[in-house]
């Protein structure tokens, strides 16, 4: 299944459990090879990338290409925001001391082109995509839980001591999910995940309290992915995530909190081919009851983030979490999969807690503490 031919490397691998990852090359390349065409200058507009070639192929600029290149040249990519890319990749070879040659990552994309993904430096070592995705067989894992985006392969995983817990007549099971880049750009790291029995929903505690980074070493980080998958364990941190979420469920959301989660849904988060966003909304705005009209507030941006955080809403955080999770696990977009478990893994992991944490132990209505909260 893998192929040398004129120093590329070509992988070609399906995962029936989810996605597929693309047909992926890697070369070697010389810098001074890569030619950039921008849009015509527009008053008022910056000129993006038109088109990209490679070695004399096109293929197509991404994120990815333009993040990896600019760590390749020591800089940060904000620089992209004073300069045009051509002239930031045309200096940042002209200066390079060492070599003008790299490694890059090509995956298969639409109309025939690659997706050119990262740059790094020639003797940079990568994933070997076939063998991971062996070791991922191996791990007999479960239906969907495998997901492809720009060059990572994302996995949900259990730990080795798997100890179920329930909340609120809820069964979760712990598990972890593996983010590894296979264009050996960026780090793998690991974070703290959950899965409730019920429906499936997947959470992912994206928040730096939550991950553990992986040491993928000179060679084979493949085998070391292996080690990592067969002794991962973390009690500490799953009685963590637990203990958060039982006072989730003594805890009503705040204004502030709702409105977190509904400035994410969108039409970039939410897959209008499964679900419409505007229909998420309002089943949402639905459970946190009719926020508008209850409190005569004409628009809740309006107020100030510490009025927000003392005023709450009928749905308590436990059950926005489970909302959230809902969405992200069935009807999100890859980028609106990913924010949405990056708010929930931020919000478990505050160190000032909940808004009104352990409200809902008060046995007071919403509107009892919205008007208790007015005297304050």
């Amino acid at each position: 299944m893998t192929f040398l031919l004129a120093k590329i490397k070509t992988v070609l691998i399906v995962l029936a459990m989810f996605t597929a990852i693309p047909s992926i090359q890697h070369r070697k390349i010389d810098l001074r090879s890569i030619k950039l065409q921008l849009t015509d200058l527009e008053r008022g507009k910056k000129r993006e990338v038109e088109s990209l070639v490679i070695d004399g192929e096109p293929c197509i600029y991404t994120d990815r290409f333009e993040k990896s290149i600019c760590h390749l040249f020591r800089q940060h990519d904000s620089v992209f925001t004073l300069f045009e890319p051509a002239e930031v990749i045309e200096r940042g070879i002209e200066r390079l001391t060492t070599t003008q040659h790299a490694q890059i990552t090509l995956a298969e994309g639409a109309e025939g082109k690659f997706r050119a993904l990262s740059v790094i430096p020639p003797k940079e070592n990568h994933v070997d995509v076939e063998r991971y995705c062996d070791i991922l067989d191996s791990e007999s894992l479960e239906d969907k839980a495998v997901r492809y985006e720009d060059g990572i392969v994302q996995s949900f995983h259990h730990p080795v001591a798997k100890q179920p817990f329930t909340i609120l007549g809820d069964d979760f099971i712990p598990g972890f999910t593996l983010k590894v880049p296979i264009d050996g750009y960026g780090s793998s790291n690991s974070f703290l995940s959950l899965l409730r029995q019920v429906c499936k929903n997947g959470s992912i505690a994206l928040a730096p309290a939550f991950r553990t980074q992986i040491k993928m070493g000179k060679h084979s980080p493949e085998k070391v992915v292996a080690r990592f998958l067969r002794t991962f364990n973390n009690e500490e941190g799953y009685a963590v995530i637990r203990e958060r979420l039982e006072t989730a469920s003594s805890s009503y959301a705040s204004l502030n909190e709702y409105s977190k989660l509904r400035n994410i849904l969108s039409a970039s988060t939410v897959d209008s081919t499964k679900k419409g966003w505007d229909e998420v909304c309002k089943e949402l705005d639905s459970r946190a009851g009719d926020i508008l009209s209850r409190y005569t507030i004409s628009g809740i941006q309006q107020l100030p983030v510490k009025i927000q955080q003392r005023i709450p809403t009928e749905i308590s955080i436990y059950d926005l979490f489970n909302f959230a999770t809902e969405i992200g696990t069935h009807f999100a977009t890859q980028n609106g999969h990913r924010r949405i478990n990056g708010l929930m893994g931020t919000m478990l992991s505050e160190e000032g807690g909940y808004d009104l944490e352990g409200s809902k132990l008060k046995g007071e209505t919403p509107e009892e503490l919205f008007l208790e909260a007015s005297k304050n």
